[in-house]
């Protein structure tokens, strides 16, 4: 029902009684990846929901790459003061570097470093 679901605020609905319905599920990190996929850019564009939801799918699984580079995203494109700090917290000290990692965090250390979101590349040390 969710992922056929074409309409964004009638697929979040479903997500929301779904999580609700069963925190606990083995699909729960599939369906965490269609909120955020429902609540960033293109579909509802709810920048406060994405990232409320987005720190909550993190505190549940740290290393969720979907979550990681989309939590990022909205950190980086975010114009609040202090959120791309937040998106480079996204990263444990050891992955900081311009070589990224084998984790999740890794991996958004080398999307960064690619996409040149902080000019030409993520060296932090």
């Amino acid at each position: 029902m969710i992922a056929s679901e074409t309409d964004a605020k009638s697929r979040m609905a479903y997500i929301e009684k779904y999580s609700a319905a069963f925190p606990d599920s083995k699909f729960q990190d599939q369906v965490s990846n269609y909120a955020l996929y429902t609540l960033g850019p293109g579909q509802l564009n709810d920048q406060a929901r994405l990232i409320a939801y987005g720190e909550k799918t993190l505190a549940a699984n740290p290393n969720a790459l979907p979550a990681l580079l989309l939590m990022a995203g909205a950190y980086v494109d975010d114009s609040k003061a202090g959120s791309v700090g937040k998106a480079v917290h996204l990263l444990p000290e050891s992955d900081r570097g311009c070589e990224g990692g084998g984790s999740g965090r890794g991996q958004v250390a080398k999307a960064f470093g690619r996409h040149g979101a902080f000019g030409s590349g993520l060296c932090l040390h």
